[in-house]
């Protein structure tokens, strides 16, 4: 019985295949979803479920290769494995172009808070501006900081778990919400077989492509893939990544299908769909199911910023590694103050700094840390006993 308990305690540890497998499904499964539905009443639903099963298959293997490269190199960082298998400029190029597009998401996430706010809570442009600056202020910065307070060598992401689980929830709550207004107004008069499938007929080149797009910012989680291979336990494995990459597309596929599928039938096809799925839930956003689940969304999408801040870190640290003429194994002998180590203080300093000012203080602090001597000296006390 104990030895029971206890397995079913540790099913869902850190570093565990279903665990890791919902922060990755987490990393993807975003503000994505809610323009999903748009796009499939466009082209259609045959077309945008061939892009999603494509888009999957393709995933998986991605996400395979990112962890065996991982494995083999014993780099945990995609900066580290393109720098070990190929040229440090390989390896500036690849994270500057994960942090671009990590920015870009934590971009569009704080509109889909303005946008949720808006329908939640109708007020004017000024005050969902307001809004989304103080979320920004208030809610993304501290967040950050309590990464960094939980940081240890080998756990950053994983500890994510439980609000990785609970936003996967927030999600299938809105699938709900959609299936009950489509329960409650029918399938759209606008509606057929012939258009569901196929698309209305008047889908433009620039359409489809914007439908592809989409199918690839939906599987967009390969940044965060790195580190979760190296916090599986019990060791890294290849085939422990691969039933994470099946486990994380099959709950992500499965979402996103429910999601367009329920959103087409429920709204209609062409014009008759919002250009996001918040804007169609609009007309009965005083029931508290959709006030509710409209919120859970803005809570998802809030925690995901979480995921994908990390690899702007790891970008910023790899530079500052650089600067200092320092490798990835340097950092556990690196100058600590405070128990972290100077790059680490650095990557926290960077990111908290004003956009206009952070060439300058970059530069300052390159400076600093070339002027403060080698990294391997250790300023922490000695060893009692």
């Amino acid at each position: 019985m104990q030895s029971t308990k206890f397995q079913r305690q540790s099913s869902f540890r850190r570093g565990g295949v279903i665990p890791t497998a919902i922060c990755l499904s987490k990393a993807t499964i975003s503000v994505g979803v809610l323009s999903m539905s748009v796009h499939a009443a466009e082209v259609g639903a045959l077309y945008q479920l061939a892009c999603l099963m494509l888009g999957g298959v393709l995933t998986v293997l991605s996400i395979r290769m990112i962890s065996v490269a991982s494995i083999e190199t014993k780099k945990w960082s995609f900066e580290d494995v393109c720098e070990e298998l190929f040229h440090p400029v390989m390896a500036i190029v690849t994270g500057f172009m994960n942090a671009c597009v990590c920015l870009g998401s934590a971009a569009g996430y704080l509109i889909v808070c303005g946008q949720v706010f808006v329908v939640v809570f109708p007020t004017d442009d000024a005050t969902r501006n307001l809004f989304v600056v103080s979320v920004g202020i208030f809610v993304c910065c501290p967040m950050a900081l309590a990464r960094h307070a939980a940081w240890t060598p080998a756990v950053t992401v994983g500890f994510t778990r439980h609000l990785a689980a609970m936003t996967v929830g927030a999600l299938i709550l809105l699938v709900i919400v959609v299936a009950w207004y489509m329960g409650e107004h029918r399938i759209d008069e606008s509606v057929t077989t012939e258009s569901f499938l196929l698309g209305p007929g008047e889908a433009t080149f620039v359409a489809y492509m914007n439908s592809i797009n989409n199918m690839i910012f939906a599987y967009n989680n390969q940044f965060n893939v790195p580190q979760l291979t190296r916090e599986l336990t019990h060791e890294p494995s290849r085939d422990g990544m691969t039933k994470v990459a099946i486990l994380s597309t099959s709950v992500t596929f499965l979402l996103y299908a429910l999601v367009f599928l329920l959103s087409v039938l429920a709204f209609g096809v062409a014009e008759n769909q919002k250009d996001s799925l918040i804007l169609d839930l609009m007309p009965v956003r005083e029931e508290i199911h959709v006030r509710i689940s409209l919120m859970a969304v803005m809570f998802s999408v809030l925690t995901c910023f979480q995921l994908h801040i990390y690899p702007i870190q790891q970008f910023l640290a790899y530079l500052v590694r650089k600067a200092r003429g320092c490798s990835s194994d340097d950092e556990k002998a690196d100058v600590v103050y405070f128990g972290r180590s100077l790059t680490r203080w650095y990557d926290i300093f960077c990111y908290y700094q004003p956009p206009g000012h952070a060439g300058l203080h970059r530069g300052l602090w390159c400076c600093l840390h070339q002027f403060h001597g080698a990294p391997h000296v250790d300023h922490r006390a000695p060893a009692q006993g």
